[in-house]
């Protein structure tokens, strides 16, 4: 009897400790999963930027390889008008990689504008928010994905 009661105290210890990292691990995704949502062609350019800015801290690192650009959290937000013009008439569909942790979270993305596509790999670091993202191109064509 006395090592059944240890195995069930062992067992909910257990479930104590591993499911916060879980749960983490979880919302990680979900943050990431809301910033593809948020820049879906669908949403109004207003929502989209009230989204992404509560999603990105100001001063994350976005860098843009593919564009050989670099900008802020807060350059991210201020250039959202300029992707809403780009996805008109496009789609976006992302899976998310194994391996997620509440810390890094790896989506490979297809992008489908109109006249082109580009699959992506996108590589983000998370607090409470992004606080970095890097964007590499792996190829003009979704058809991989």
């Amino acid at each position: 009897m006395m090592i059944f009661v240890r195995r069930v105290v062992f067992a909910g210890v257990l479930m104590i400790v591993v499911a916060p990292a879980k749960a983490d691990t979880v919302d990680a995704v979900a943050l990431v999963n809301a910033w593809y949502g948020a820049l879906g062609p669908d949403v109004a350019e207003t929502e989209r930027i009230a989204t992404i800015s509560a999603l990105v801290e100001p001063d994350a690192r976005i860098e843009l390889t593919d564009l050989g650009v670099t900008q802020t959290g807060t350059e991210f937000v201020e250039s959202l008008p300029e992707w809403s013009d780009a996805i008109v008439g496009g789609r976006i569909a992302h899976r998310i990689e194994a391996g997620a942790t509440a810390t890094t979270v790896v989506a490979t993305v297809c992008f489908r504008f109109d006249g082109n596509e580009l699959l992506s790999r996108e590589t983000f670091a998370l607090g409470s928010k992004v606080t970095a993202l890097v964007s590499e191109t792996l190829s003009d064509s979704c058809a991989e994905f």
